[in-house]
């Protein structure tokens, strides 16, 4: 739902409020505000800390710049699997922000690869399935990223 609320403010201040959209064109004069409800029925929590059982504060600094699958870690696959669970997912998608008020509640996602997958090719609320993905351990613990479930699970994109 969009719904407009003016300002007389012309400056650049709020140009990165979360959630506003802006003609990037022009300084902003309208201000847009929106939100995003699910409709599909289920979120999934992409969350790397949860799906491979470990926390950023267990690495090093050198650690963490360091690609997640020369770490030897229980728990993550091989990059092979990982570059395979990527054409699982859709080619694009917008994430959604999750709260303790998101409704329905997020499931986590288990696959290991999926997430990887995953996480390592988005840019903020942003995934792109092109984009060259970064395996660092500081990029992948970063954020959790959530979006609808619409199956695309068992699927493989195109």
């Amino acid at each position: 739902m969009l719904s407009p609320s003016p300002t007389d403010d012309t400056s650049f201040g709020d140009f990165l409020a979360e959630g506003s959209l802006f003609n990037m064109s022009v300084p902003p004069r309208t201000r847009f505000e929106s939100k995003i409800t699910p409709v599909a029925g289920r979120v999934l929590l992409f969350d790397a800390s949860l799906t491979l059982k470990t926390h950023i504060g267990q690495f090093s600094t050198s650690q963490r710049r360091r690609e997640i699958f020369d770490l030897d870690l229980e728990h993550v696959p091989d990059r092979r699997r990982v570059e395979s669970a990527a054409l699982r997912l859709p080619a694009f998608a917008i994430g959604l922000l999750v709260d303790e008020e998101t409704k329905p509640k997020p499931s986590s996602v288990r696959d290991p690869a999926l997430v990887i997958a995953l996480l390592a090719r988005r840019a903020g609320r942003i995934f792109v399935r092109s984009r060259t993905p970064d395996y660092t351990v500081e990029f992948l613990m970063q954020d959790s990223f959530a979006l609808e479930d619409w199956g695309f699970r068992g699927r493989r994109h195109r």
